[in-house]
């Protein structure tokens, strides 16, 4: 509204700025919880000693196994995450025909 006067107002604990929600129930701030650390909980124990084989599973998986099976262990992988690629790729060209075809039915053609 033009014309009108606007007086300040001192800051105190019933008139709060808008920054200042500290006690603010209407906050959009996302609070802890009571009681609650802000320190991630450890799972794991600190002081355990781990054998030389737990190191080796955890550094060189399949160490323990054989050279041929270890080979087709990896060959058995890269299948795997070569059917992921292609049926990926597949999803997406059917998805962006199916689009394609709702804003155009005319201009798909057929495969």
């Amino acid at each position: 509204k033009r014309g009108q006067v606007y007086y300040a107002k001192k800051c105190d604990n019933e008139n709060k700025q808008r920054g200042d929600d500290r006690d603010n129930s209407k906050s959009r701030k996302r609070k802890p919880n009571p009681g609650s650390t802000t320190e991630p909980e450890t799972e794991y124990d600190p002081l355990k000693v781990l054998s030389d084989a737990e190191v080796l599973n955890s550094l060189v998986p399949y160490w323990d196994k054989t050279y041929e099976h270890q080979l087709i262990m990896k060959n058995r992988q890269v299948i795997q995450k070569c059917t992921k690629k292609i049926i990926n790729s597949l999803k997406q060209v059917f998805l962006k025909r199916t689009k394609e075809s709702k804003r155009n039915p005319e201009y798909v053609k057929p495969l």
